[in-house]
């Protein structure tokens, strides 16, 4: 599975059920089907344990990807470099072209 980014739209686990979440983590399958689960199950699904510290790793990159799609271009001023400046602070990420890499294989362009 691969991080997408986060959601608060959808507000039930696709993994337990649970309902009424702040967010869900956005998850894309090995096959290609978008999943929306709680931040724990996030965590257990990725990293094998719920644990605090996979729980904030899992909702960090969540965070900094989804941040990176809404402010990416969103003027002509919120260039790959200025975007990935704010990310970066608090996430992994490159910047290639006009493009931001994150460690899990998204790209944001």
């Amino acid at each position: 599975m691969k991080i997408l980014g986060i959601n608060d739209d959808v507000t039930t686990c696709e993994c337990c059920g649970r309902s009424n979440l702040k967010a869900t983590v956005v998850l894309e399958t090995e096959h290609g089907d978008v999943r929306h689960y709680g931040r724990d199950c996030a965590a257990r699904s990725l990293m094998g344990n719920n644990k605090s510290g996979s729980v904030k790793s899992v909702e960090t990159l969540a965070k900094g990807i989804s941040y990176a799609r809404k402010w990416l271009h969103a003027t002509p001023a919120h260039t790959a470099r200025v975007v990935f400046n704010r990310v970066n602070l608090f996430c992994r990420c490159w910047v290639i072209g006009d493009s931001i890499h994150f460690p899990n294989g998204v790209v944001v362009s």
